[in-house]
């Protein structure tokens, strides 16, 4: 599944909305990323979506990963908090 978000604290408060009851909660695995995406009639594409699914795919089931420039931009948003780091080679 591919969302997008009109900013980063939306996209951060997406990935960890409380209001949903736990037993109803989906264990998904989330890679947000701050980058530029191409929607083009029935797909979307581009830096942003390639570094947002690297991301996912560092994660476990019910938890999300962001780049040190979502942390910085989402500052202040509830629940976030540093769990280790993680490097991933540059998209080129």
């Amino acid at each position: 599944m591919l969302a997008d978000f009109s900013s980063v604290v939306d996209a951060v408060n997406g990935a960890i909305d409380d209001a949903i009851p736990p037993e109803r909660r989906l264990e998904l695995r989330i890679g947000v990323n701050l980058g530029d995406v191409i929607i083009d009639a029935d797909d979307t594409f581009g830096d942003g979506v390639n570094v947002a699914a690297r991301l996912e795919a560092l994660t476990r089931p019910g938890t999300s990963a962001s780049s040190e420039e979502e942390v910085a931009a989402a500052s202040g948003g509830r629940g976030a908090r540093r769990t280790g780091r993680d490097r991933i080679s540059p998209v080129i």
